[in-house]
């Protein structure tokens, strides 16, 4: 197999049409049809870029925006309306003594969201979110973190009520956190530490079910080796449980773990050597089937993107990340009707 390790974002509307934001190099924006023509290119910024500059979303009027970094003291938000890129500034910042990574914006129906890493010269790192709605602006420090390499925070919603999941080191080894919003206060709760292996992590990966449970996972470090970890999660005011706690890959380097949900299934996928692998789990976590290796078309290349879609067939999918072959952007290529050796 072949494998891309550059950062895409999939974004499809309702009426079928494609964003793909592509980090290869400059951010490139490329509109196509649903038969995959291309109607539109442009460049939303010049510049190296990667996933940890930029994030893209769309809102549920098909709306496209987004928030880029561009490494040279400004956060700019994006907004793509008929093709035409609006750039408006959101903040400055003292690039000299501090940069920013992760950026993440989430806009509402009447309210807008923005989370990022901000970190000093001197290593200490800051995650903040700044709240916005009509006449009311609200920053806060979620939490100081503390890291061995920094990786993505996920953010999950209930409605328009954002939970964070992020890592952050104890005792020399990565953790798992997580916060609440709370609208009331216009605060963050205190973060609440989830794991506690004593062991690295990184590429962490969170879905919530319609149940209200979430399912996590990540590689984690085994020996020297990282492998696939997974867990089920119940989280409710400053309390928590956590189940179903399963190892999922071999003994070798795992990466890009991530999950889907689909029709009460969960599959499970992660790459080892340029390898895409998956297994699957019809008890919402608690055994899995034995892992396989996807077969596919050497001459076919996989791409991993992170995906967002208001296409009504795509709901039926919970994810957030999306393992496809080149120039497929059907969900089903990959899952569930993939065929396995």
């Amino acid at each position: 197999m072949s494998f891309f390790n550059d950062t895409y974002i999939f974004i499809r509307k309702s009426d079928k049409t494609l964003s793909i934001f592509d980090f290869n190099k400059h951010i490139f924006y490329n509109r196509l049809d649903s038969n995959l023509n291309i109607l539109h290119s442009d460049i939303i910024i010049k510049g190296d870029f990667s996933f940890a500059d930029a994030w893209f979303d769309v809102d549920f009027d098909d709306n496209i925006y987004g928030i880029v970094n561009d490494k040279k003291g400004k956060l700019i938000n994006i907004d793509i309306t008929n093709d035409n890129i609006i750039n408006t500034l959101i903040l400055k910042y003292d690039y000299y003594n501090y940069f920013i990574k992760f950026p993440y914006i989430k806009n509402l129906i009447d309210s807008n969201h923005i989370i990022y890493y901000v970190i000093s010269n001197n290593k200490s790192t800051r995650l903040i979110h700044i709240y916005k709605q009509n006449n009311v602006y609200k920053k806060n420090i979620i939490d100081y973190i503390d890291h061995n390499i920094l990786t993505n925070f996920i953010t999950t919603w209930n409605y328009d009520i954002p939970t964070i999941f992020y890592f952050k080191v104890v005792n020399n080894s990565e953790e798992i956190f997580t916060s609440t919003f709370d609208l009331t206060s216009l605060k963050w709760s205190n973060p609440i530490q989830i794991t506690n292996s004593k062991k690295n992590k990184i590429y962490l990966s969170v879905i919530q079910s319609k149940e209200g449970v979430y399912h996590i996972s990540y590689s984690e470090d085994n020996s020297g080796k990282y492998i696939y970890k997974y867990f089920s999660l119940n989280l409710s005011n400053c309390s928590f449980e956590t189940y179903n706690h399963n190892y999922l890959s071999s003994n070798i380097m795992c990466l890009f773990p991530s999950l889907v949900e689909f029709d009460s299934v969960l599959y499970a996928y992660w790459v080892e050597y340029y390898n895409l692998y998956t297994c699957k789990s019809h008890d919402f976590g608690t055994t899995w089937d034995k892992p396989t290796l996807i077969n596919y078309a050497s001459s076919n290349p996989l791409l991993i993107y992170a995906f967002h879609s208001n296409l009504k067939n795509d709901k039926k999918y919970n994810l957030s990340s999306l393992f496809t072959f080149k120039d497929y952007f059907d969900i089903d290529t990959i899952l569930p009707k993939h065929e396995v050796y």
